[in-house]
């Protein structure tokens, strides 16, 4: 992800604060800790999946063909770019 440590676990604790996300220390190793979401995450999680279905579908019937796959080219050349 190209970010330090530090902003990591500042991120990470500003989703445990909103409660997006919980801590849990492993039982065996007390030096180790898991990650979880919460069900605040996942309700949130499934609100945004449904509206960006209800986006592409719509955006489906709205634009040409021709037009929609030559949009997935871009799009999917921009993901490449923003992952390397």
């Amino acid at each position: 992800m190209k970010i330090s440590t530090s902003n990591a676990n500042y991120r990470i604790n500003k989703l445990i604060t909103k409660g997006y996300l919980k801590r849990e220390q492993d039982p065996t190793d007390k030096r180790r800790y898991f990650l979880n979401v919460t069900e605040k995450f996942m309700d949130y999680y499934c609100v945004n999946d449904s509206l960006l279905e209800q986006v592409v579908k719509n955006v489906r019937n709205r634009v040409r063909k021709e037009d929609l796959e030559q949009f997935e080219s871009t799009l999917a050349i921009i993901i490449e770019e923003m992952s390397d």
